[in-house]
């Protein structure tokens, strides 16, 4: 098993190692030194949603 350190605000990135499995596809090789970034998405939270 692999531990890569990754200190990217990444979806993949879980308590600084990066959590990425399998295969994936590049997705941006210019914008962060690992070419299988994907920018975070905010986290919903379900009770300010709510009307």
């Amino acid at each position: 098993m692999n531990m890569i350190i990754c200190n990217e605000k990444c979806r993949h990135q879980k308590d600084g190692y990066c959590g990425l499995t399998g295969s994936a596809q590049i997705t941006n090789a210019l914008a962060s030194p690992c070419c299988y970034y994907e920018k975070e998405e905010p986290k919903k939270n379900d009770k300010n949603s709510r009307n």
